[in-house]
């Protein structure tokens, strides 16, 4: 004899102030009208969960009403959001080339203070680490890694966040090569001498991804004032190689 399963009547979610139904709705995979899925509905509820700790409510918790599924079939979320926690501590592990200072000045997540609310947020935290690795790499270390740690305090109002920095080595420029090509039979616009001039990099410079395109932006603003304005861009493209 085969049983059929239940079907779920309907999808609802209570409780949930800080984050709309629509947001909610958008992680949860569980359909109206398909057979009951125990795994499915719990995974729905992990990425409500999952959903409220990327907006900083830390201690949201989401539970399945037991006693509608049974005997209704309807799939009811129940959401206790807890509050949202407030960044009273940052921290950094692993910098040396750089002060908590200088690292602190790169991040969009703040301390809370007086005039600041200071309250714990996924993206901001995304860019941190995103600025993090920019700011190394426009410094020469272009293995950097990073990454953050958030520590909830007991009391489910207030963290603290660890960034973890593994700096990895400093890259400098060996060297820079200037090459320059021209339709066969045409003087160079520019010789090696005049394009040594234009960029700000020289060997034994630190390696700086933001002084590299600073300095090809020069020379192919240089080929455009000289009137070569669609050949700016292939002609000062390979103008110089860095190792």
């Amino acid at each position: 004899e085969v049983l059929e399963r239940r079907l779920v009547v309907d999808v609802q979610v209570a409780g949930n102030e800080k984050i709309n139904d629509a947001q909610i709705s958008s992680v949860v995979d569980v359909v109206t009208g398909t057979p009951i899925d125990r795994f499915q509905i719990d995974r729905s509820a992990r990425r409500i969960e999952e959903l409220y700790h990327e907006k900083g409510y830390y201690y949201a918790r989401v539970s399945i009403d037991e006693e509608e599924l049974a005997d209704t079939g309807l799939v009811l979320f129940r959401i206790l959001e807890g509050d949202r926690l407030k960044v009273t501590g940052i921290r950094f592990t692993g910098n040396q080339a750089f002060s908590d200072k200088q690292l602190r000045r790169e991040l969009e997540t703040k301390v809370a203070g007086f005039f600041r609310k200071g309250q714990l947020d996924d993206d901001k935290l995304d860019t941190d680490i995103a600025n993090l690795i920019e700011f190394y790499r426009d410094r020469g270390y272009l293995d950097i890694r990073a990454d953050r740690l958030v520590q909830p305090a007991p009391n489910g109002r207030e963290s603290i966040v660890t960034y973890i920095i593994e700096e990895g080595p400093l890259y400098t420029l060996r060297s820079v090569q200037i090459q320059i090509g021209s339709p066969e039979g045409q003087q160079p616009v520019f010789d090696q001498k005049q394009i040594a001039g234009l960029i700000s990099i020289k060997a034994g410079d630190v390696y700086s991804v933001r002084e590299l395109n600073n300095s090809l932006t020069t020379v192919r603003n240089a080929y455009g004032q000289m009137g070569y304005v669609d050949a700016a861009d292939t002609q000062s493209n390979n103008v110089f190689r860095v190792e």
